[in-house]
């Protein structure tokens, strides 16, 4: 399907979602487009990453002037108000990421540790994690932010973990979690009680969130929502009670455009200032950086390109055969070919990550084929599930060109949705796919584990996850000290390049469109599009 479709809905489970898996998952269809999953999985919009706590992120400074107070953006796909690219304005969590990825307290007095008192652990391992609003705080729309408003955190999207959340104080709330997981001190986003107690009530809880996706429902952000129409527009102003400081510009437009020629023509004539990431074709952005050099950046992205193996087949089920087959394919050259460019091989899900800590599997064919025909895989057949955009189909002939050229048979199959083949995992064969509703951060979406609702069943095991992973990534998930668990996680990335449970391929080239006048959008590719939208501001 070309850029312009929206993701397929999932499944009603929502797990935790980082900024980054979020800015993932905002990609439309396809491989460049993205196989993203949009639905309940939308509404927790940000999560932190794992640095050091620091002051609250509202005590700002302020931000630059803007020149101009009206910022006009062009996308190709509004389906709802939380998966909108401007979401990130709208609604905060308990906890922010700042662009040095440090984390702060938004709207709560602290972020709760064992250190500070807030976190504590109970008898028989439980884990009581105590809120604090900040006091006199407001919505949007100019009612009071209280502890009913955390709690229903819980009632609207319920993590599986926690056994109880309650009020304490007016302006306190309690959550206890089964055991003491890193993610009840990650943050989480509020709901205003008052509007949504009525509508669970009422419909239950998939109405609430249904009802979010189309009406506007106040939030903490610097910006409030002034108009929407599903796959029309979008229209923020700024939020008059937003506890920073005021956002340099005023107002923002969100218009959709569904074909992208046309959303090209309007960047053109100047009806538009800035085009979300990857609204345009690769060939489109290099047409129009050859007109407009100033205006096209193009940088690597953290959505990655991977085969995922049918690890239940009795030959790929073998790490060498995984390692063998990885080592057959020029990505190097791939790289060049699909995006002019050689720096965008993957060997983990992590963009930057130094490959000298990671097992890396150099093009070596004779070493491929010999160790394949030394396995007995000398003359193997295996499909390779592909999707129909362009890209998908070049990338497919290519990687089977080099599997061949290793003694395998692989026979392509231009499928629908790849991502149904990928969730079920047992295909037979390979699928090509890029992996863009989940981030670095949820670790074991990268370990090739059956899916499980919208998670991922982690009492699986195979060859890439067995019970020493597993116990590796259950420390990491519970491991509370930020530089533990990033030394857990650098662990866990080790193990997949060594098991490689998926066969890391290349970083897609993200795409974007700007005038050269508008600034501070250019933040790390790993943040959503739209975070630290309230410091964006033109020079002239």
């Amino acid at each position: 399907p070309p850029p312009s479709s929206p993701p397929p809905a999932p499944a009603s489970d929502t797990p935790k979602l980082t900024r980054r898996q979020l800015a993932v998952a905002l990609g439309a269809a396809g491989l460049l487009g993205g196989a993203a999953i949009i639905g309940k999985r939308w509404i927790r919009v940000r999560s932190p990453s794992h640095g050091p706590a620091d002051s609250s992120v509202v005590q700002a400074p302020p931000p630059p002037p803007s020149s101009r107070q009206l910022l006009r953006v062009g996308a190709t796909f509004l389906t709802s108000i939380p998966s909108s690219h401007l979401a990130p304005a709208l609604f905060w969590s308990a906890v922010e990421s700042s662009p040095d990825g440090r984390r702060k307290a938004s709207f709560v007095r602290r972020i709760p540790t064992l250190e500070n008192g807030a976190a504590r652990i109970l008898p028989g391992g439980k884990f009581e994690v105590r809120w604090e609003v900040v006091p006199g705080l407001k919505w949007s729309d100019g009612s009071p932010l209280g502890a009913d408003d955390l709690v229903m955190s819980q009632r609207l999207l319920p993590r599986p973990h926690v056994l109880d959340a309650h009020r304490d104080t007016d302006d306190s709330a309690v959550f206890v979690w089964s055991d003491h997981f890193a993610q009840a001190v990650g943050g989480f986003e509020p709901f205003p009680a008052p509007l949504f107690e009525p509508l669970i009530a009422s419909g239950g809880r998939d109405a609430a969130l249904e009802f979010r996706k189309t009406h506007p429902t106040p939030g903490l952000g610097p910006y409030r929502i002034a108009d929407f129409r599903i796959g029309e527009h979008m229209i923020v102003e700024a939020n008059p009670h937003f506890a920073g400081p005021p956002p340099s510009l005023q107002r923002i437009e969100l218009r959709c455009v569904k074909d992208n020629a046309r959303l090209l023509e309007q960047f053109e004539r100047g009806e538009l200032d800035m085009l979300v990431p990857n609204a345009i074709t690769p060939e489109q952005a290099e047409d129009l950086k050859a007109r407009r050099p100033d205006a096209v950046h193009l940088r690597p992205s953290p959505q990655y390109v991977l085969l995922q193996p049918d690890l239940a087949h009795p030959r790929l089920a073998s790490i060498e055969v995984r390692q063998a087959l990885l080592g057959a394919i020029d990505r190097v050259t791939l790289s060049r070919e699909i995006f002019g460019r050689i720096d965008l091989v993957a060997h983990s899900p992590v963009l930057g990550l130094d490959a000298g800590v990671l097992r890396t599997w150099p093009f070596d064919p004779r070493r491929a084929a010999s160790t394949l025909a030394r396995l007995g895989l000398a003359g193997a057949s295996f499909p390779l599930f592909h999707g129909s955009w362009p890209v998908d189909v070049r990338l497919a002939l290519r990687v089977r060109e080099y599997l061949a050229a290793a003694g395998l048979d692989i026979a392509l199959q231009q499928v629908d949705r790849v991502s149904d083949l990928r969730r079920n995992g047992h295909h037979g064969g390979l699928v090509l796919y890029s992996l863009r509703d989940a981030g670095p951060d949820d670790v074991a979406a990268h370990f090739n584990l059956p899916a499980l609702g919208a998670d991922y069943d982690r009492s699986a095991r195979h060859s890439g996850f067995d019970d020493w992973t597993a116990s590796l990534l259950d420390r990491e998930e519970r491991a509370i000290d930020p530089q533990r668990r990033a030394q857990l996680k650098q662990e866990l990335w080790k193990a997949f390049s060594e098991r490689l449970p998926v066969l890391p391929l290349l970083f897609l080239l993200e795409r974007i469109v700007a005038d050269p006048a508008l600034r501070g959008w250019d933040g790390s590719p790993s943040q959503r599009f739209g975070a630290d939208l309230e410091r964006w501001y033109f020079v002239r």
